[in-house]
Formats: C-alpha cells, structure tokens, sequence
C-alpha cells in the first residue's frame, strides 16, 4: 500500500556468538523461550498491529538477529510461522555461516533480505570481529546468498577505525553484489566501550556523512549507500522527510528514527528494550502484553514527546525530523533525553 508504514521487529533470538567482536554490544546471557512461546510472542504483536490498522495503513516486520542467529536451532521453523503470520522477515547475521544450503533455505523461505556486518576490509575487519578470515567467511556467506537471489544488506559500523576507507568499502560491496550498506556510529555500550577513543567527533561525524551523501549519488546504480541516521536530517538531503505524526495518537511517527514510534527490540527472555543499543528494560512480553508495554512504559511516552529533549538536542529547530540518537545519548551521559554528542549543529559546524 503506498506511504503504508512498517512496524519493525528486531528480535534477539539467541546470545550465543561465534565470533568475539570489540564493539558488541551485548555482554550478558539472556535465557531462551521455548518455541511455544515465541509463537504466543508472534500472535500477541501481530493482534496489536491489526488493531492499529484499523487507523492507519501499517505493515509488520521480525528482524531475526542474535547473538549470531544462525546458532538458533528453530531459526527458520520460526521464520516460517512468522510468514503465515503475515510477517515480512529479515535475517541479520555476521555472515559466517552462512553456507550454500542455508542461503539456499533462505532463498526459499522468501526472507526479504539479509544484512550481513562487515565493518572493514580483510584483517582490519578480522581485528574487530576476533577471528581470522571472518572477513573473507563473511564475503562468501554475501555471495552464496546473491547466487540464491537473495537481497543482501551491509551494515558497516562506522568509526575512526574505518573512516578513511569508506569509499573502499562501498566499491568492494558493490563488486560482490550487495543490494545496500548502512553505516550506524559507533555506540559505546556493551564491550564497545573499550573502542570508546574511537568515536567520531562531531566534525568528523559531519565530514563523514557529507561524504556518503556524495558516495550515495555516485554509486546509485551500483549499490544503495542508505543515509538512515538521524544527523543526516541536518544536511537538508532530499532522502531525509520530515516527521508525520498520526493525528489520532503518537504511537506512529516517520522520523529518522523508530524508537518509539515504529519499532522494538526483542531480548532471547522477551525482555523488551527501546532499542539494542539502549537496553533499558521496558518490561517481558512473556508477564506483560506487547499492547500494555507500548502503550503504558514511561520510557517509551518520554522519548515520543519532543519536547522533553534536553541540552542542544531540546534547543534544536530540528529537533522534530532528527531528535538525535537517543542510544548515542544514552551510552554517553546515561540520560536518554540527553543531546546526541556527535550532533554538529550545535557547534556551528
């Protein structure tokens, strides 16, 4: 349906990682559901939706994700219920392991796409990721799935470590036959911390994504570099759109970023966060009903409301299509309303 919008999903099946990267994210151990479970979880969000579609036009999405998901014994028996169930799904993996076979299953079980981490090029990706030649595993696991047709997405974490070989990156994605590559910041949560010292600047943040906004018009028909984070706003690019609130209630918003409005995170307990980089726990879909969490949290109801933005980012004209990374924020000052450091308004950049 056209301007339909997407609820989104981002469901961490499983802790357990083949791979050992500086910047995870995550350094604790959930407990795993059992598969009844997961599929009460499906129906209870799936019901939720129906009923806000009777307001407004509104797709649904899982993004399965890990830990590594492919280490998830029932992945794909989940993805096939999740398909009945008339969700859309998406499969977000280191890319390891993902041998002929599987991107063979994938292909088959319609999954629209893949987004595969590849955050540097050879041994500088394998010094992020702690294993050797997961680099070229990763590269093997993109081209097994585009022989299968499968729509592959890069998601490169951008950082000092990698600043300067952005171009490098988008030609070599673009050669292997990668559909789009994204590249979040750097958030210092989790084992990130320690990569602290390599964060952008604000200035660097700035150069950086007038670069890609350039790279995105010179590879357009090539691959798709994604200008999805919320500072992009500040460039006035025309891939950026301004926030559209529903006029019945502040469930949905379009903005630069879905917390809140459009999206949620799924811990392996059913655990709900805002957001994997924000892990604050919201309450368990398991106790509580994904309705009741969305509707009542207190976390959630602050961060929809603009006007309780503090610092530069509660300052800012800008504020209603960008409102920050509320992570960023959050991992920096551990107040989610804060300002987003890397923000180069507010500097005069």
């Amino acid at each position: 349906m056209e301007n339909e919008a997407n609820f989104a999903v981002q469901w961490h099946l499983i802790d357990a990682c083949n791979l050992n990267c500086r910047h995870c994210y995550g350094n604790d151990l959930h407990s795993e559901l059992y598969f009844s479970d997961l599929t009460k979880i499906i129906s209870d969000i799936s019901s939720t939706i129906s009923i806000w579609n009777s307001f407004t036009p509104l797709s649904k999405s899982i993004n399965y994700t890990g830990g590594e998901p492919l280490l998830y014994k029932n992945l794909f028996k989940l993805i096939d219920y999740s398909n009945k169930e008339g969700f859309s799904s998406a499969i977000l993996t280191n890319g390891t392991l993902v041998d002929k076979d599987k991107a063979r299953i994938i292909s088959n079980l319609g999954v629209s796409y893949v987004q595969i981490s590849v955050d540097d090029i050879n041994d500088h990706h394998d010094s992020l990721r702690g294993l050797k030649d997961a680099f070229k595993m990763a590269l093997q696991g993109i081209e097994n799935l585009v022989e299968e047709g499968v729509f592959v997405n890069v998601s490169c974490t951008l950082s000092k470590l990698n600043v300067g070989r952005i171009e490098e990156i988008i030609s070599l994605m673009a050669t292997v036959g990668v559909s789009s590559i994204r590249f979040p910041r750097l958030v210092p949560i989790g084992r990130g911390r320690q990569l602290n010292q390599n964060m952008l600047s604000s200035d660097e943040t700035k150069n950086a994504f007038i670069h890609l906004a350039k790279l995105s018009v010179e590879y357009n028909s090539k691959i798709e570099v994604m200008l999805d984070d919320p500072l992009f706003a500040l460039l006035n690019l025309p891939q950026t759109c301004e926030s559209t609130c529903s006029t019945e209630s502040n469930i949905f918003c379009e903005g630069a970023c879905s917390i809140g409005f459009t999206g949620i995170c799924i811990m392996p307990d059913g655990t709900l966060y805002p957001c994997r980089k924000m892990p604050i726990p919201l309450g368990n879909i398991i106790k509580t009903s994904f309705r009741d969490i969305w509707v009542n949290s207190d976390v959630l109801n602050n961060i929809r409301n603009i006007n309780n933005l503090k610092g530069h980012c509660g300052n800012c004209s800008l504020s209603y299509k960008c409102k920050g990374c509320r992570a960023m924020a959050y991992a920096v000052s551990g107040d989610y309303l804060g300002h987003d450091i890397q923000c180069w308004k507010e500097r005069g950049l």
